[in-house]
């Protein structure tokens, strides 16, 4: 029978050991009260192939410049799509994958992002390093991944997905820059498989059976982070423009419907 296993990420970039204890809390749903604030903008910057998103009971074409909301879910099928993701991420979803916005908050120069990975492979990009209070993760039942700065391929392979260009990256975390520190949680694991680890660039994590198995960065996986040299976000001044258009639709629509 498969362990459960839990494995937290944290970006080593000024940033202590206590703070890996507050993200577990976080990623465990006991998230710390938070100021006023509304929510980040996450809108599709590139798209390519079929890609829809789910909004309640409603499932819509995703094209360049569709703005997501909290509790979306994306689903790429044969495509391929950018999502900047607040002001200072941007992620890329392979062919095949779907994840769900479980978290989209920001208030000041905080953020508070949260995606839920169903299943499939993601590309994840910080471009600037998140202020002190922000959280941003990548998470599966299993898998956890949060971040302070750096780039890194998290995968949650699909049980019946069909054959593409990422499908034989199989399920771990994949750094391609930043110090990155690993810690597994679940029943039935032991004091050694519970230990912390440091991820250096060009490292990896796959999780077996056994608990984390720590590797240098397999080429063929290595050469497909390439890709984070063509992934960025917008510039500052647009990002605002669009998020306060957001929140202008979303007043408007609050009116008409009379909220």
């Amino acid at each position: 029978m498969r362990k459960n296993y839990f494995l937290m990420i944290l970006a080593m970039v000024m940033v202590s050991l206590p703070g890996l204890e507050s993200m577990a809390q976080d990623a465990s749903g006991q998230t710390k009260g938070k100021e006023s604030g509304g929510e980040a903008l996450a809108i599709a910057t590139f798209v390519t192939g079929e890609v829809k998103y789910k909004r309640g009971n409603d499932t819509k074409n995703v094209n360049v410049k569709t703005i997501f909301n909290k509790n979306d879910t994306v689903i790429t099928n044969q495509g391929r799509v950018n999502i900047q993701v607040g002001p200072n991420a941007i992620i890329q979803l392979s062919p095949y994958s779907s994840i769900s916005l479980a978290e989209l908050y920001e208030s000041g120069d905080r953020q508070n992002i949260e995606i839920l990975v169903n299943s499939g492979r993601i590309y994840s990009k910080i471009v600037r390093k998140l202020q002190k209070g922000s959280t941003y993760l990548l998470y599966t039942s299993t898998l956890t991944a949060g971040v302070r700065g750096t780039e890194f391929l998290f995968s949650q392979p699909g049980k019946n997905e069909k054959k593409h260009e990422d499908s034989n990256v199989p399920a771990g975390v994949f750094v391609n820059d930043g110090k990155v520190l690993v810690r597994a949680e679940g029943d039935n694991l032991t004091d050694e498989q519970k230990k912390e680890t440091v991820l250096n660039p060009k490292e990896q994590v796959l999780v077996t059976t056994n608990g984390f198995k720590k590797e240098i960065l397999q080429k063929f996986i290595d050469k497909k982070m390439e890709i984070f040299k063509k992934l960025d976000v917008m510039k500052e001044e647009n990002y605002k423009m669009l998020k306060d258009q957001k929140e202008r639709n979303r007043e408007m629509l609050k009116k008409i419907r009379g909220y």
